[in-house]
């Protein structure tokens, strides 16, 4: 039996007879859950339903009942690389923008596909793949389709959709101006077609540039390809046939294309975007996995939706070899505030690893002699899957500052600086690969005030080995372990989000549709439109219900 309000207290006690003893027992945690808690709490308040049919109130959204609240989404990925290539480059999948990596990486088992998985924001249709240094494969501009993200390089060799444009290279090249990047000066030779095709021959000091036509019989023209030499020795070859990349800026080996022009286009065009003239660029560029976690703490009793009882930055960096398999990862967790008065822990599981697959974990801050109890590795014990521990009592970290409701929240309460655990997990040798590994679907989870079996998880997200099953179906959860149905009321609403950015949190009892006005809109649409309700954008926010 479910009850339907808390605080209809006849109707939770009447019905205390036709329920199991275990689970009048958590019933009653729940009650006292209620009243001892610090916060406000409002199931009963009016729908509030607008003109526009969007409720005002968490508790009177229409929320689809397949939708899973999920702010990103993981993309199957799969990105062949060019059939020519003996050594294969490095992929890096960036943002249009530019301004965010999602991934650098090789195939696995060095092979030419990149085939892994990579999650990205929800609102993101497209996204900038490079190979190498981007120069003789120029980076492309891809769609992503539904969940998936699928690249072949090979049609920029078969003059497919990454030839050059009209304007820019049509009918053949016939003129160059190249410079010549080697570190000592040498005789460079440049052949067409046939070995009697000399377009040039002379000696070039390096970084100085020197200029030749093609076939004169034939309008200048080069032909497909021209072959460049260096003291008789074959280096490498350029395509002139316009079916494949040659702009101004482009690099090919010791040869940088300084001008040149077409036939029938006249000048080459520059490099789109300037290019990356260095295999390293992007080294710099971290693809770490970073979002901000949200949290109500009083499931399975609901809460007043500001999610705010526990808001923490997440970073998750990765270091893996040439051939993807995963060597360390580093877990930064910022926390940030926590409108609660709970003394919770907080922990995250890898689903796809096993905690055999862990040399080691260092950084995490949790008392001795408290409720959580680790492997030598350093993993939780009990465990299914790899879970980790990060700390055992926010409380403990932030001390109340004397005022408010928890910490951070109430606005004139003194603020409390926030605090930053850095987790370091050394992986065996070979266990795992980047695509199992998943980072972008590891599982977070609160522990409720020091009782271990007490976790609230994402929705649709399941729990440890180490739960207590007794709480699922009581009062307004309604999991459904059979279906992978889990941390959902019956109106489907959560008690966890997960945010692509960091996060501008609701003040204490402000509901979080009331600090984001697309955050209902969203909601009822099942995540179709506004899955950007987070952002700082004129119009999306109300600043007087957020701290």
């Amino acid at each position: 039996m479910k009850t339907q309000n808390v605080y209809q207290s006849k109707n939770l006690i009447s019905g205390f007879n036709q329920i199991r003893p275990l689970r009048m027992i958590v019933l009653l945690t729940a009650l006292i859950m209620i009243i001892s808690s610090c916060k406000k709490l409002d199931i009963d308040e009016p729908l509030n339903i607008g003109a526009d049919g969007v409720s005002s109130t968490m508790t009177g959204l229409n929320v689809p009942a397949n939708f899973d609240w999920k702010l990103f989404k993981t993309l199957d990925v799969s990105i062949i690389l060019p059939t020519e290539e003996v050594n294969p480059k490095r992929i890096t999948i960036k943002s249009a923008s530019t301004d965010k990596v999602y991934f650098q990486g090789y195939p696995e088992g060095g092979l030419n596909v990149v085939g892994t998985r990579v999650t990205i924001p929800s609102n993101v249709e497209n996204v900038l793949i490079k190979y190498g240094d981007g120069i003789i494969y120029p980076t492309v501009n891809v769609m992503v389709q539904g969940n998936s993200l699928n690249y072949d390089f090979n049609t920029l060799l078969k003059g497919g959709g990454g030839g050059m444009p009209a304007e820019c290279c049509e009918g053949q090249v016939d003129m160059l101006v190249l410079k010549y990047l080697g570190s000592t000066g040498k005789t460079i030779k440049v052949l067409g077609k046939k070995s009697t095709d000399i377009y040039f021959e002379g000696f070039v000091q390096p970084n100085a540039t020197f200029t030749f036509i093609g076939d004169p019989a034939k309008n200048n023209k080069m032909g497909s390809k021209i072959k460049m030499h260096e003291n008789g020795v074959f280096t490498t070859e350029i395509h002139t046939s316009c079916s494949q990349a040659i702009y101004k800026g482009m690099t090919f080996d010791n040869f940088y294309v300084v001008d040149g022009s077409s036939a029938t286009a006249g000048p080459l065009c520059d490099l789109p975007g300037g290019g990356d003239d260095d295999d390293d660029d992007d080294d710099d560029d971290d693809d770490d996995f970073t979002g901000t976690l949200a949290f109500e703490d009083l499931w399975p009793s609901p809460g007043d939706y500001d999610f705010n009882d526990l808001v923490i930055n997440y970073t998750f960096a990765t270091e893996k070899n040439s051939v993807e398999e995963v060597e360390k990862v580093t877990a930064t967790f910022t926390i940030y505030s926590f409108g609660a008065s709970f003394h919770n822990g907080f922990g995250w599981s890898f689903p796809n690893v096993s905690p055999g697959s862990i040399t080691s974990v260092t950084g995490y801050d949790i008392a001795t002699g408290g409720i959580f109890d680790l492997s030598v590795n350093g993993t939780e014990s009990g465990q299914s899957a790899a879970t980790f521990i990060a700390w055992d009592d926010s409380y403990r970290l932030m001390p109340h500052p004397g005022s408010g409701i928890g910490v951070n929240t109430t606005p004139g309460a003194p603020y409390v600086t926030p605090v930053t655990i850095v987790m370091e997990i050394e992986f065996v040798d070979g266990a795992v690969t980047y695509s199992q590994l998943d980072i972008g679907n590891f599982n977070p989870f609160i522990v409720v005030n020091q009782v271990r079996g007490h976790e609230v998880h994402l929705p649709n997200y399941a729990p440890t080995s180490l739960v207590d099953n007794s709480y699922f179906g009581t009062v307004r959860d309604d999991s459904n372990p059979g279906i992978g149905r889990y941390y959902v009321t019956e109106s489907n609403l959560p008690w966890a989000i997960n945010i692509p950015e960091v996060f501008d949190y609701p003040s204490e009892m402000n509901e979080i549709l009331w600090a984001y006005t697309n955050f209902a809109t969203w909601a009822q649409n099942g995540g179709t439109s506004d899955n950007d309700w987070y952002q700082d954008k004129p119009g999306y926010r109300d600043d007087n219900y957020i701290y």
